[in-house]
């Protein structure tokens, strides 16, 4: 009975340890992939009041952005980090 009992407990000793060991890996590759990240892109729809406007935004680290619209202005925003620029095309 107690050789029954002290496998068990070896097994679950085992399974706990390994169950530790996976998160860390999981969250240090986590953290190495986004530290090693240089550029980002997503789509957006933002709402203001009643208007909704959306787009495409592309950030180049460390300091780069700029974001289309896709409405009747096709206003454009750009930044490099210290200045930031908003362009509109009329149609």
């Amino acid at each position: 009975m107690i050789k029954k009992l002290f496998f068990i407990f070896n097994i679950l000793l085992i399974y706990f340890f390994s169950v530790n060991i996976s998160i860390a890996d999981l969250q240090t590759n986590l953290i190495n992939k986004l530290t090693a990240t240089q550029t980002l892109s997503f789509d957006f729809k933002q709402k203001i009041s009643d208007k909704e406007e959306m787009g495409n935004c592309f950030i180049k680290y460390p300091l780069l952005m700029k974001c289309n619209y896709q409405n009747l202005k096709q206003k454009t925003i750009i930044s490099n980090g210290k200045k930031v620029s908003i362009i509109k095309k009329k149609i």
